[in-house]
Formats: C-alpha cells, structure tokens, sequence
C-alpha cells in the first residue's frame, strides 16, 4: 500500500512537471480508490499512508476524502504532532466545504486542545497561534452566530503566546485576521485600534526580511477599512504611505523571489485602490506591478479598467485586454468584462467583446 501510493505521487508529480494532465489525474484516482478500500480495513492506519493519501485527496480537491480519512484515523493514539496535523486538516477541509455547524463543532474543542497542549510544552507558540489565524475558520463562526465565541478563543489564546522572532510571522497573521472579523462585523473603529500593533510587529526588527511587506499591508488594511467608511481623504493619506513603502523597497537590488514579491504588494495596493475608484494611483501601481512579474491576473482587467474610466482610448485598452486575455485561463475574464461597472459604456462593442474572449 505504502509503496503504491508513494508511485503514484511520484509518478502525478513527474508527469504534472511534463503537462500530462489527463495521465495524472487516471493515476490519482487509482490511490483515491485504494485509498477507500483500505478504509474499509478496521486494522489501524500507518501515518505515512494517511499523509500521503491526503496529498492524493488534495491534488484531486478531495474534501471528504480527507475528512473521512482523518477522521478515522484521529480515533487511533496518536502523537501531539499528529493528532495535531490530523485535527487541524479535518477541521479545514470541513470549513472548505462550508459546512459550517460541522467545523465549528470540530474547531472548538480542537482549540482548547491545542492551548492545553501548548501550557504542556507539547505544542509550539506557532501550532497554537495558527488555530486562530485563518480567516476562513473565523467566518464559519460567524456564519453559525458564534462570533462573540470566537473573540473570546482568540484573545486567551494570543494574550498568553508570549512573542518571540519565531512565532512573529504568525502573530502578524492573528493580527490581520482579527482585524478581517471585526470589519466582517461592522466594527471598523475597532478593526482600527488593531494597526498600531500589526505596524508595531513590523517595526520589532527592521532586518526582518518580511518586515516591510507588513507595513505596506497595514497601510493597505487602513486604507480597505477607510474605503468602507467611505472616508476618502484618509484613504488616498493611507495609499500614498504605502506607495512611498513600496518606491523605497523597489530602489534595493532585489533577487527574483524579491522581485516577486514586490509585485504582490504592489498589486494589493492597486486593487484597493481601484476599488475605492481612486483611479490615478491604481493605475501606476497596477503597471508596476506588470512591469516586476506577471504574478497578477487581476491587473490585467483592472489595469485597463481604470484606463478606459479616465482616458476613453480604444487601442491602449485592447492591448491591455488582449495580454490579458491570452494569459488568463477559463471565462473568468470575460465574465469579469461584463461585470466591471468601468466597461459598462462597451460591453455590446463587438471589438472588446472578441478580445476578451480570445484564447
């Protein structure tokens, strides 16, 4: 079993690499039907068979298959690294499937598990914090109306952690999610009070490699929650402090993973900026972002977008368009074409329409 389905990851993973899809997929289906047959087995599962039938699971977009695989095998004795691993994928996959009364079913007792382990020194501070830092996990306890439940998990959990360099990354996570739930409830002044600490985290070590791609989010999170208070002034101030982060960043040599990573920022920016119709910044940052990676397909509807808003020309829109469309895969982007309220004035224009639709 272990040697069969080691293959067959071996074999998905070497032929994914040549772009065999169809003979990729025929072989995970083969461990996925191994997979349910040895489930029928009461004999116990070994660890190295539910992991690997788990990435199986995952490259298929298997949900319950990883639901009924873990939890069969959280009923065996496991280690805390295990129990751990298991727990926290069985309660992700269910909140993916948004099964939300499941999840949070799972997810609770899941939480005061992980915190007793953690009070032991049989969980680490970034194990612990990684219970709460997840923003779909936040939403399945709103969307059961146990948010107020949530809250009180979260602050035991964060005000115990004690911060250290290691668990920095993940407190920046906790912090940014928080803030999502509070905004999701209509609390914005408070979502407010959470920046100081996240620009705070970014400012504990200036050497921090990720340090100032956290200011630039805090600034962009300031910048989304004043877009909701349709506070525009205090918008664009936000913006532009997080367009002089990301001038000053781009000015360093960088290596390619940099440079990559640069764009990400930059085309956060952009799309809230976009979005807030302040079309004079997302435009510059949006072909910045072009410029550094392709990393975004966003930009190239977005990007176009804001141009035809602001100038009305026809052939740099469909170049644009047209780059776009050739590198974005599925109907996705002439679905979005006909949904931007900024291409509302041409979306019978026979012109834009095949462009769009072009493959």
């Amino acid at each position: 079993m272990e040697n069969s389905l080691t293959t067959i990851l071996e074999t998905y993973q070497r032929k994914r690499n040549a772009g065999i899809g169809a003979a990729d997929r025929q072989a995970l289906e083969a461990g996925q039907e191994m997979l349910r047959i040895r489930l029928q087995d009461p004999q116990e599962l070994d660890a190295l068979t539910v992991h690997q039938g788990a990435d199986i699971c995952h490259f298929l977009a298997d949900r319950q298959g990883v639901i009924d695989l873990t939890s069969r095998y959280l009923t065996q004795t496991l280690s805390v690294e295990e129990k751990a691993w298991a727990w926290w994928e069985l309660v992700d996959k269910l909140y993916e499937d948004e099964r939300w009364e499941e999840a949070v079913a799972a997810n609770e007792p899941y939480l005061d598990w992980a915190q007793a382990q953690w009070e032991q020194g049989t969980l680490s501070s970034i194990a612990l914090l990684h219970t709460v830092s997840d923003c779909t996990w936040s939403d399945g306890w709103r969307s059961v109306g146990k948010v107020e439940a949530w809250f009180e998990h979260f602050n035991a959990i964060v005000a115990k952690v004690e911060p250290t360099p290691a668990n920095r990354l993940e407190r920046f996570y906790c912090l940014r999610n928080v803030c999502r739930v509070l905004v999701a409830c209509g609390r914005d002044d408070e979502a407010l009070t959470i920046l100081p600490e996240v620009q705070a985290l970014a400012q504990e070590d200036p050497n921090w490699e990720s340090s100032w791609e956290i200011e630039v989010q805090a600034q962009d999170m300031e910048a989304g929650i004043y877009r909701r208070k349709q506070e525009t002034d205090a918008l664009r101030r936000a913006g532009i402090r997080a367009i002089s982060l990301l001038e000053s960043r781009g000015a360093a040599p960088l290596t390619p993973e940099e440079t990559t990573r640069l764009a990400v920022q930059y085309d956060n920016v952009a799309a809230t900026m976009f979005m807030a119709d302040q079309y004079d910044l997302s435009i510059p940052l949006h072909r910045r972002c072009i410029e550094l990676s392709p990393v975004s397909e966003f930009a190239y509807m977005a990007l176009p977008a804001a141009l035809w808003a602001t100038t009305k020309e026809r052939e740099p829109v469909l170049r644009l368009l047209r780059q776009g469309a050739e590198r974005c895969r599925g109907d996705w982007f002439a679905t979005d074409f006909r949904e931007m309220a900024e291409f509302e004035d041409v979306r019978e224009d026979a012109e834009f329409e095949a462009t769009v639709r072009m493959r």
